[in-house]
């Protein structure tokens, strides 16, 4: 797990931080593969000054990878 803090004008918070990862490889030759990906990195609820939030984010990766 991961801590993440944050600081808004004056008030801070500490928070866990939690990330979700998946992904394929797809033989294009002997040498090189095609990759794609998919992550989620996510936070707890935050409370700051009185608000609460959270962060999200979705992520698609594609790829090559070549061995020489």
């Amino acid at each position: 797990m991961l801590s993440v803090s944050v600081d808004v004008e004056g008030d801070s918070d500490t928070v866990s931080a939690y990330q979700l990862m998946g992904g394929v490889a797809f033989s294009i030759s002997e040498t090189t593969n095609m990759l794609a990906g998919y992550r989620y990195f996510g936070t707890g609820d935050m409370d700051t000054g009185g608000s609460k939030f959270s962060y999200g984010s979705h992520n698609f990766e594609v790829g090559i990878l070549t061995r020489f």
